[in-house]
């Protein structure tokens, strides 16, 4: 008999979910029209460059982001652990607004927005990085380097934002709040290797991850560099969060959600976890989408605001179901 654990099933209901949801958000606009009723070169121009850079914006962009938040909770032996709550998003949103604001002639440039908040981003994972190894790398550091930047970057913001005048407030405002309606087709590719990297080291570097959750002495009595291993991980975990909020705009809360509606749809299963995770992201951000269009009556609301109001309670009961005597749930 073999001892090899029994394989993960494939998880068809998720994918059917995505699906359905694609198609739906496909065939849903602000024009009145669906795939399914009308025709013409007027409706097939809208839904290759719109609404389809839309859908699959939405897929790679939240499965992604979910992934980003499965490597951050495991390699920091934290639950809460996300982008969006560990500075990643506050830094992006002062990237957009420093070049919005206080460089106009430079936000008139394609791609310049994005290019600052991918910097902005990149940086805050660097300051936090390097803080938290005066504190050994450890779990506990790193979240506290992590709150300490997004607080930093969140003053900075509202310090940046007092010198906007009102169409560029409006503007950072709106691109802070996350769209996927600025996506190309083309910028779609852009968010693959960052995902495939993130899937990549999940799989490849399942086990030595599973040893780090369980302890920094664990990992060092296998001969694991927990250190390297857990900086290369939220490195990772960085990168497709600056890619993601540079195209996007920022959409909270996808880390926070996806793993743990993951690891509940397989009832604690690890094997599959990290497909499991990137299906639920993907159906997160696809399903905020299709709200933000149904919802608002001739007005796009931002996908960013609906993830956050998806994500933040779930934060609170998070927290309202912490064990006691314990520092994490």
């Amino acid at each position: 008999m073999s001892d090899a654990p029994p394989s993960a099933p494939f998880p068809k209901g998720l994918l059917l979910a995505m699906l359905l949801l694609s198609l739906a958000d496909l065939c849903t606009g602000a024009m009145g029209f669906s795939l399914l009723g009308e025709s013409g070169e007027v409706t097939r121009q809208v839904i290759l460059r719109l609404r389809l850079p839309r859908v699959l914006g939405a897929i790679l962009g939240g499965g992604s982001l979910a992934l980003a938040g499965l490597l951050m909770q495991g390699v920091l032996r934290n639950p809460l652990a996300a982008p969006a709550t560990l500075g990643l998003n506050q830094a992006a949103a002062l990237g957009a607004n420093f070049c919005l604001i206080l460089l106009p002639g430079l936000s008139r440039l394609p791609g310049a927005t994005a290019l600052c908040a991918f910097a902005a981003t990149l940086l805050a994972a660097l300051l936090m990085s390097l803080v938290a190894q005066r504190g050994g790398l450890s779990p506990e550091s790193v979240v506290l380097a992590g709150m300490a930047t997004g607080a930093l970057a969140l003053s900075a913001t509202t310090l940046v934002q007092c010198f906007a005048q009102d169409t560029q407030l409006a503007a950072a405002l709106f691109w802070t709040f996350g769209d996927l309606g600025r996506i190309t087709l083309p910028q779609c590719l852009l968010l693959l290797p960052p995902a495939t990297l993130a899937a990549l080291l999940l799989h490849r570097g399942k086990w030595p991850l599973l040893a780090l959750e369980g302890s920094d002495l664990l990992a060092a009595s296998l001969g694991i560099p927990y250190q390297r291993l857990r900086l290369g991980a939220l490195a990772v975990a960085a990168l497709v969060t600056a890619v993601n909020v540079s195209l996007m705009g920022v959409v909270g809360f996808l880390g926070l959600l996806g793993p743990h509606l993951s690891r509940a749809l397989g009832k604690g299963m690890r094997q599959g976890l990290p497909l499991r995770t990137f299906l639920t992201g993907g159906n997160l951000l696809l399903l905020a989408d299709l709200l933000s269009r149904l919802l608002g009556r001739g007005i796009l609301l931002p996908v960013g605001a609906l993830t956050a109001l998806m994500g933040a309670p779930f934060f609170l009961w998070l927290l309202l179901r912490r064990r006691p005597h314990s520092p994490w749930p």
